[in-house]
């Protein structure tokens, strides 16, 4: 009897612990931002998250990436399909977006992988680390939402305007970053 209490209390410390190392290492998105071949990657569009590129779909992204936290569906479009991963501890919150989209008369598993927003608390990203890595002269910038945006090819990174903390990046096909391109073009 005593085994099998002792059994329980290490199933119980260790289940958690198995959880979050589980989220770890499927949530797209977790990059080194500082890394030559990752910028590289990302700036060009050839960047590939735990298997899954831009224009994969939604079924072979469950099948990377795993179950993700939230799945929702859009009220505005009838095209659109989103996924939710997160990476929780006691010192940060991460999120990653994934955004598909799909036409008329295909079913969400074959709706395609369009951008990749990534929410972060854990990657350390200041607005000189920016500038050393990524370029002084981005392809283009705006302010939305009391944010800066500084778009790097297919990369827009994040800062908030009044104290520029990095809030994270999203990682996007060209025809996103045309039309945010042509909604901010004063």
């Amino acid at each position: 009897m005593k085994q099998l209490v002792s059994l329980l209390l290490v199933l119980l410390i260790a289940v958690p612990w198995t959880h979050h190392a589980e989220a770890a290492r499927n949530i797209p998105g977790q990059v080194n931002l500082k890394d030559k071949k990752v910028i590289t990657a990302l700036k060009s569009g050839k960047m590939t998250f735990r298997g899954v590129k831009l224009g994969d779909t939604v079924k072979t992204a469950r099948v990377k990436w795993g179950k993700p936290a939230s799945s929702y569906k859009s009220v505005n479009q009838y095209y659109d399909y989103e996924l939710d991963y997160e990476l929780e501890s006691d010192d940060y919150y991460d999120l990653a977006e994934t955004y598909f989209t799909g036409q008329r008369r295909q079913t969400y598993p074959q709706f395609k992988l369009r951008y990749i927003n990534y929410n972060n608390e854990s990657i350390r990203f200041s607005y000189k680390d920016m500038l050393k890595y990524w370029g002084k002269k981005a392809d283009f910038v705006y302010t939305s939402a009391d944010t800066e945006n500084y778009i790097y090819g297919q990369t827009i990174l994040t800062y908030d305007s009044a104290d520029g903390a990095f809030y994270g990046y999203q990682y996007a096909d060209q025809a996103t970053i045309k039309e945010i391109k042509r909604l901010y073009t004063k």
